[in-house]
């Protein structure tokens, strides 16, 4: 058996994590099950949300050769073992014990936990990004229905990417470039720079401001140059980011892109743009995952799926079977642009 910590700076913080406390118990639920120990390792995680779509404890088998396809974990032609993934933010509150002996009987069960949405896949592929890119486009629609802004599902209800001292260091390297190039006559008359995923435009009122303000201190002139163009997904964001940087409107543009295919967008950028800035936009991006555990490469297969509890009020609200929700799902993920180009917003 192996045990794999990996929040270790967590272990010595002002609060540190009791993994023994955890462990025993994920020991005990492993203990009364007939699994090999020898082929079991255990990962102790910290998830950086503590409201998240993973279980506390999940069990996971790792295969070196599906059957057919992208098979379910256990249906494999050789299991080389299985994985037990512990979230130590949550375990203090709950039952290990219980929550492994439940893992471990679903991870071998015929029946699944829950209503699936998709086949076991490769990360990129799953529904829920096309869920994803829903939210971004009627976000306007979610904020109105939920009564709460996107920043306050945040950790913190905010943003990290208003670091100052980064930010500082950052625009004195730029303006050193522009020092050098200003000796060499090659300074161009516009600096543009380029922020992906721009959010409500704090980012980019932070940075626009300490911008102006060094360059007034170094008395470089470099801010009439400049042309920061703020980027994202959501035209909603972005309207709310123009409001945010008003006092600069006259140096910022928007765009409306998709940061998977940036170039259709920035194509008039080739060779021209000083500085991309990026925070807090990969995660809305698809992405696929491999591990390497043992010495073998593994590819990390997910599969989106409703709780139990969702998917039967759901079905109750709804007036369906839980059994057809998997294709009501997948319609309203197809359709959901056509169904925003004709619905009202107090009707989305």
């Amino acid at each position: 058996m192996l045990v794999e910590v990996r929040p270790v700076a967590r272990l010595r913080s002002k609060t540190p994590v009791d993994v023994a406390a955890a462990l025993g118990p994920v020991l005990d639920g492993l203990a009364a099950d007939e699994v090999d120990l020898s082929r079991v390792r255990i990962v102790c995680d910290w998830l950086q949300y503590k409201n998240n779509f993973r279980n506390v404890v999940d069990v996971r088998a790792l295969c070196s050769a599906p059957l057919t396809g992208f098979g379910p974990p256990g249906r494999c032609e050789q299991v080389d073992g299985i994985e037990v993934a512990v979230d130590l933010r949550r375990a203090p509150e709950a039952d290990l014990r219980v929550l492994t002996a439940e893992a471990l009987r679903l991870s071998t069960s015929d029946t699944p936990d829950g209503v699936p949405l998709e086949d076991w896949c490769a990360g990129s592929e799953s529904c829920i990004w096309d869920f994803n890119g829903l939210y971004w486009r009627a976000l306007d629609r979610w904020e109105k229905a939920t009564g709460r802004a996107y920043e306050q599902a945040l950790p913190g209800g905010e943003s990290d990417a208003r670091n100052l001292t980064g930010v500082r260091e950052i625009i004195s390297a730029l303006l050193d470039n522009c020092d050098r190039l200003v000796e060499r006559r090659a300074l161009p008359d516009e600096l543009y720079v380029l922020e992906l995923g721009v959010g409500n435009g704090n980012q980019a009122k932070v940075w626009l401001d300490e911008f102006r303000r060094l360059d007034r201190e170094r008395g470089g002139d470099y801010y009439r140059r400049l042309h920061y163009l703020m980027g994202d997904y959501s035209a909603h964001v972005l309207e709310r980011a123009r409001e945010n940087i008003k006092e600069h409107q006259e140096r910022c543009s928007t765009l409306v892109m998709d940061a998977r295919n940036p170039t259709e967008t920035l194509a008039f950028l080739r060779s021209k743009a000083f500085l991309i800035y990026i925070s807090n936009t990969y995660d809305n991006l698809p992405t696929d995952e491999i591990v390497r555990i043992g010495g073998h490469l593994y590819r990390v297969e997910v599969r989106a799926y409703l709780a139990p509890a969702a998917a039967n009020t759901l079905a109750e609200e709804l007036g369906v079977p839980a059994d057809d929700l998997p294709d009501m799902v997948h319609r309203l993920a197809q359709l959901g642009p056509e169904l925003l180009a004709r619905s009202a917003p107090d009707r989305f």
